[in-house]
């Protein structure tokens, strides 16, 4: 018996989507992304990168907060990424993000 549902098969033979045409495969994917990070920053190599159905997933230490988000948006323009998981640490916390006022500076109460 045959079983449809929103034109994904849920038989014997599940819908794949890497069965689509044009779709690239998760290693083709993840070689491009390395290709990539290798042409921001050709002495790195302490990242872990894995991609599976298209996602994205990056591991590792970056010096700075910058540094980060441009990993992240260079990978974003990479065709065939439906999804990116940047789990990659900053080193240096004081690129992290906005900085918390010292009792010596003027600060702004939130509420």
């Amino acid at each position: 018996m045959t079983d449809y549902y929103s034109g994904y098969y849920w038989g014997l033979n599940p819908y794949d989507s890497s069965d689509l045409d044009g779709r690239i495969t998760d290693i083709e994917l993840r070689n491009k992304v390395i290709t990539r990070i290798r042409m921001i920053d050709k002495a790195r190599r302490d990242l872990t990168i894995s991609v599976k159905d298209a996602v994205v997933t990056l591991r590792g230490t970056v010096m700075a907060f910058r540094e980060r988000q441009i990993i992240g948006e260079e990978i974003w323009k990479i065709s065939g990424v439906f999804m990116i998981l940047n789990l990659l640490k900053v080193a240096d916390p004081m690129t992290a993000g906005p900085t918390i006022p010292r009792s010596n500076e003027s600060s702004v109460n939130l509420f």
